[in-house]
């Protein structure tokens, strides 16, 4: 099952009732993930990331109809932006339908290191859009595609993308 994190912002928008943990996940793997809306030119944008690899995704120009069927919309988002870094395989495909067949929604964790981490890419990600010009000239896919290729210092250097596919890949024995 995947968990998702909300903050506080986007918990109130999509009306999330605030949650409490009876037990804080200790999974290490790719089923946890946090969630904040931010905004760029009074738009709605959305960023998630994953709390193990920091892979993200992000999602621009949103409205509240696009994102109350939450699950359906992190899925079908989440296996674009694999599929736009080169990073979706039949294997990981399965894996994720499998896994993700239900997603639990709670209100924000305080995982400090990965609020950190999407602060960071909120800030690259306006910049991105800034050097456009404005919203509309920019593609969602291409901005997560250069987060996602970004040395974060939570990973000590290592890129996002790097992450998922030491992850996914098969074990080499030297």
């Amino acid at each position: 099952m995947a968990t998702v994190f909300f903050s506080n912002k986007l918990a109130t928008l999509l009306n999330i009732p605030k949650s409490r943990l009876t037990a804080i996940p200790t999974e290490d793997n790719f089923s946890l993930w946090n969630a904040q809306l931010f905004s760029v030119d009074k738009r709605k944008c959305l960023i998630v990331t994953n709390k193990k690899t920091l892979y993200s995704f992000v999602a621009l120009d949103i409205l509240k109809k696009d994102i109350e069927d939450f699950k359906t919309f992190f899925i079908d988002r989440l296996f674009r932006q694999l599929q736009h870094d080169n990073l979706l395989t039949t294997e990981l495909k399965t894996l994720i339908e499998k896994d993700f067949q239900a997603v639990n929604l709670l209100t924000t964790d305080n995982d400090k290191k990965t609020i950190g981490s999407m602060n960071d890419y909120i800030y690259h990600t306006k910049d991105f859009i800034y050097r456009k010009s404005h919203i509309s000239h920019v593609d969602s896919y291409s901005i997560a595609g250069l987060l996602n290729d970004i040395p974060m210092g939570a990973l000590k250097y290592a890129k996002p993308i790097e992450r998922v596919n030491k992850l996914f890949s098969p074990s080499v024995d030297s």
